[in-house]
């Protein structure tokens, strides 16, 4: 059993490799300020999507700046197990783009412990992919891409 999990975690990291190597014209960042917390204490995330493009590129933005509206979340424990969700994603209505100019960045934040359950102490991997509509001229509508953030890592205490 572990050895899948490994392996689950090893496919993951390869696929955000791989990702990597793809070209967007966005990069994103992820990062605390606790990278060690206590059980219960909470978790903030700060997202970071930054223009590494020449152009402006339009960003889907929540209203109130939570990224879980816009944003796949990955969360692996120390076992390399992906977590499952403990809450419904939200999907706000008030979704906007934003223009954002090259070298400039959107920032939003997740609050990770509302999302999943992270009671038991360890190291936790945590992955965001932001969602990304990209216009394509062969087709009517924009392709959704996602594109990974850096792998950050979380440890609980007791």
């Amino acid at each position: 059993m572990r050895s899948v999990a490994l392996l689950a975690l090893a496919t993951a990291t390869l696929q955000t490799a791989c990702f990597a190597q793809q070209r967007f014209p966005v990069t994103v960042s992820i990062s605390t300020s606790t990278p060690t917390v206590a059980i219960g204490d909470e978790i903030r995330i700060n997202v970071a999507i930054v223009n590494s493009s020449d152009q402006p590129v339009q960003l889907l933005k929540s209203p109130d700046g939570d990224a879980e509206a816009i944003s796949r979340v990955e969360v692996y424990d120390p076992q390399g197990n992906k977590l499952p969700w403990t809450s419904k994603r939200q999907r706000w209505l008030g979704i906007k783009t934003v223009a954002v100019d090259p070298g400039k960045s959107s920032d939003g934040f997740l609050n990770l412990n509302k999302l999943f359950d992270l009671s038991k102490p360890g190291t936790y991997t945590v992955i965001v992919h932001h969602e990304l509509l990209q216009p394509d001229a062969s087709q009517s509508e924009a392709k959704r891409l996602f594109v990974p953030s850096n792998a950050l890592k979380i440890t609980v205490t007791d």
